[in-house]
């Protein structure tokens, strides 16, 4: 029998828009032993030169990718993650604080992860490590060693993902909204679209037909914060994507769609929000599915 969680009864106070924290809350809740900070980053040499105290490093390609799926860069299965949280002392029961230094879309990446395994406590610190670093808070080199933890994936939330087959289906039936993360020119089919993990060019240019195209990017200022969530509503409601719609993000290969994901889904509170993890690596790579071209749906 399982050692009952020190962290059982135990409350964290609320957060920003539920799920996203500023600094003050970091440093609120830093000592506490029931919340986890998680950096995350292409490489671990930032993390060693200064982080946040007491947050442990997660490798955003090695730690949460599928190794046996390298084309398409999609989630980790659960006994990766299992392995991964545990190792980092993350319980079920943990609040897991997430930052990055890439405008949040590796921690709405791991976010997403996170909630399709099942994870209830999570946040995003707004802004990063730039606004740690504006709020004239230090980073620290001292790494804390993690005790591990016990961690168990008791289901896997497919209402958050939708594959290929499944996409097909929906993009003939009305009240679909789909969203095309990518820049304009990947979008219209000016330019190529490539997987970033691979770097390998697809085979097929445009978006899948009906997609809007809104740039993951339009989701923040110009600070790395996340707009408010009456200029998001707007923006969505400027593109038709409706609270009643199921909506599906995509981009070249799921990192991007992330965003997109977690403000639909995690600020604005939309229902039915899915990622197309797959995304273009795989949809633009098999002639049997369609693309279109140009500037619209």
């Amino acid at each position: 029998m399982a050692a009952q969680s020190a962290c059982a009864g135990h409350t964290v106070s609320a957060a920003l828009h539920r799920t996203l924290v500023d600094v003050a809350w970091v440093q609120d809740h830093i000592a506490s032993p029931c919340v986890c900070l998680l950096e995350l980053g292409p490489d671990i040499s930032q993390y060693q030169q200064g982080h946040i105290p007491g947050a442990r490093f997660v490798h955003w390609i090695d730690d949460i990718t599928e190794p046996a799926d390298q084309a398409h860069y999609t989630v980790a299965p659960p006994k990766m993650i299992e392995e991964l949280l545990c190792r980092l002392g993350v319980q079920n029961d943990t609040t897991i604080v997430l930052y990055d230094d890439l405008n949040s879309r590796i921690s709405a990446r791991m976010f997403w992860t996170l909630r399709y395994y099942g994870h209830q406590e999570i946040r995003i610190l707004d802004g990063g490590r730039s606004a740690w670093q504006a709020a004239g808070q230090n980073f620290v080199t001292e790494i804390t060693a993690a005790v591990p933890g016990e961690y168990n994936i008791a289901a896997t939330l497919n209402k958050h993902r939708i594959q290929v087959k499944e996409l097909r289906k929906q993009l003939e039936k009305p009240g679909i909204s789909v969203i095309d993360g990518r820049p304009s020119d990947q979008y219209s089919g000016q330019a190529p679209g490539t997987v970033y993990h691979t770097g390998k060019t697809h085979d097929q240019r445009g978006h899948i037909p009906g997609a809007v195209n809104i740039l993951w990017t339009e989701n923040f200022r110009k600070d790395g914060t996340f707009k408010s969530p009456e200029e998001l509503s707007q923006m969505y409601a400027d593109h038709g994507v409706r609270r009643s719609h199921k909506v599906i993000a995509y981009c070249n290969e799921g990192l991007h769609a992330a965003p997109i994901w977690f403000v639909l889904s995690e600020l604005l509170g939309f229902a039915g929000v899915q990622v197309y993890d797959e995304s273009m690596a795989q949809w633009a790579n098999d002639r049997e599915l369609p693309v279109r071209q140009g500037n619209q749906p």
